[in-house]
Formats: structure tokens, sequence, C-alpha cells
């Protein structure tokens, strides 16, 4: 019982060091956000689209949903530069964002998982509709639209799957396992 209970305090202390995991690069925290409207020309996306990071890091995007189908999910694809801390905010067509870094690319940067899922309360409940037309904002200042920074890898490419499958965190799924062997281990002891 007490190895029990000391290895679901380990697992409880690796999840909280890995929650609050110090940015290694001072004032690079790449953001994130994406939001119903436009700023300038709108490109057409249908399920698979890519758009570049611009020379400061950062940038506004703008597409239309060319397809005929209701978008609920977006995962994206990017690189930052190798020990960031990553940022979603400003969204309101979806109620959650997770971002998750994938492994080095051995050239200073790291591969990035980005992933918008949920219906938002301020959306009109189904994500991001045929025609409709919406923005990624890739600076640090979400109220910036000209002459910004972003802490994104500039000229890269990030790419986007819409409707994709999302995968859970690595931390929810040690959360979830954790919970389960709590419970188990309590049945046993109660048998």
């Amino acid at each position: 019982m007490k190895t029990v209970r000391a290895a679901m305090v380990a697992v409880l202390l690796l999840l909280i060091a890995g929650a609050v995991k110090a940015d290694t690069i001072p004032g690079n925290d790449p953001q994130i956000g994406v939001k119903g409207g436009h700023h300038s020309p709108v490109d057409p996306a249908g399920l698979n689209f890519s758009f570049t990071v611009d020379a400061q890091g950062g940038g506004i995007f703008d597409f239309t949903n060319d397809t005929d189908v209701f978008w609920t999910t977006l995962v994206l694809t990017a690189t930052a530069p190798l020990g960031s801390t990553f940022h979603c905010d400003g969204f309101d067509l979806f109620g959650n964002c997770s971002v998750n870094s994938t492994g080095q690319n051995g050239d200073g940067t790291e591969g990035v998982l980005i992933q918008f899922f949920g219906v938002s309360e301020f959306s009109s409940g189904t994500g991001i509709a045929p025609g409709g037309q919406f923005f990624f904002n890739l600076n640090d200042d979400f109220n910036c639209n000209e002459e910004c920074s972003g802490g994104w890898t500039p000229g890269s490419t990030v790419k986007g799957t819409a409707n994709a499958t999302i995968t859970p965190e690595p931390a929810s799924i040690v959360l979830l396992l954790t919970g389960l062997g709590s419970i188990v281990a309590r049945r046993r002891r109660s048998a």
C-alpha cells in the first residue's frame, strides 16, 4: 500500500513539474490564436492548408473555409526555437487549445503540435462553417496588426489540417492512468 502511495505521489510531482516547466529562453514564448473574421485579403483553405511565418516570427494569416463541411477541429504543425514555452490565446471559434512540443529538429528548433477543438460558448456551436472566414494570429501582442513580432521560427511553414483526430496530451493520459490505478488499488484493498 505504501508503494502505491509513493508511486502516486511521484507521478503527481512529475505532473506538477512538467506543468510549471521554466522557459529556458527568456522572452521566447510563441503564441497562437484563431478567431472568426478577417483582417486583409482572405485565402481559401481546404481541409489541408499551410502558411509561412513572417520574418519577425509572427504574422496574421486570413482564410476562408473553402469546403462544404463544418470544421470542428484544427490541428497545426509548426516550428519554434528550442526551449520555448507555448501559449494559446484569443480564440473564439473553439473552446480548447493545446500546444505541445513534438521533439527537437536538430537545428535549434523543435516541432510543435497545436490542436484547436471543442466548441466555444462564443461561437455558433459548430466551429468554422463552410465559407466562414477566420484568421490565425502568431504575434506576441494579439492587438498588434502591423510591424509586429512573434516567437515562432521566421520563414517556417505551418501546416494545418481541419477535422483531424485530436490526440490527448501525455499529461492527461498519465493523470487518467493514475486515477485508474488508485481505483484498482482501493478495490484490491477492499477485497
